[in-house]
């Protein structure tokens, strides 16, 4: 089964995250953006019953003071269209790139004492509020939102597991690197060149994390 959690801030509190989006927007020059919103999402697989996700998303995931949770089966979203001056974008990793949150949310899962879930993918949702224009929106995703090389927008009804299908690219050269013998410098070269924008312990993060997976390459886009 996939179960989907939404977490967002409270009517009134402050959306810190929201906030920093919206400068980096008015940054580019596109005024037109009045707020930003912003709801993390998780998507759980495994043999959850209704208790389990609530518990999830009460003691774990949201914080009850400032922060409010929705729980859903499945893992597409569900736009609300009611508004004409609120766009509503979700952008999730491709499969294959770690988010570290995943982990420490698995982590935390059984900390509680549920051991069904096999698996947690994560996304972001974001509620720009304006008269925003279609191409100033593709401007936004593309320069605030999201980083194609490592993350995707999650299409409105999609089919099942579409936080984890990511697009196909067409024409994508692929290589692979030796990762598990990298040292320092070299683990922040290979960042560099696959314009991957993660730090050293990011990377290296990744490096402790792949052996498990699988062998001794990793395949950069």
């Amino acid at each position: 089964y996939m179960w989907r959690i939404e977490v967002k801030e409270k009517p009134g509190v402050f959306d810190a995250l929201g906030q920093s989006v919206r400068k980096n927007i008015l940054d580019l020059g596109l005024t037109a953006v009045q707020g930003v919103d912003v709801v993390q999402v998780y998507i759980l697989e495994g043999d959850l019953q209704p208790g389990d996700v609530e518990m999830i998303g009460e003691r774990l995931l949201a914080d009850p003071v400032t922060q409010d949770y929705f729980c859903a089966k499945g893992s597409s979203p569900h736009y609300d269209h009611s508004n004409p001056h609120k766009q509503i974008v979700e952008i999730a990793y491709h499969p294959g790139v770690m988010d570290p949150v995943e982990e420490s949310t698995m982590k935390g899962i059984r900390d509680l004492g549920i051991a069904a879930v096999s698996s947690v993918r994560t996304a972001k949702q974001y509620h720009l509020t304006g008269n925003i224009s279609p191409a100033d929106l593709q401007t936004i995703v593309d320069k605030v939102l999201a980083n194609k090389l490592i993350q995707h927008l999650v299409q409105e009804d999609a089919p099942e597991h579409s936080a984890t299908a990511g697009p196909v690219s067409a024409g994508v050269k692929v290589a692979s690197v030796d990762l598990l013998e990298a040292d320092e410098s070299r683990l922040k070269e290979l960042s560099a060149q696959g314009q991957l924008f993660l730090n050293g312990n990011e990377m290296k993060a990744v490096q402790d994390h792949f052996p498990v997976l699988m062998p001794a390459k990793i395949v950069v886009r």
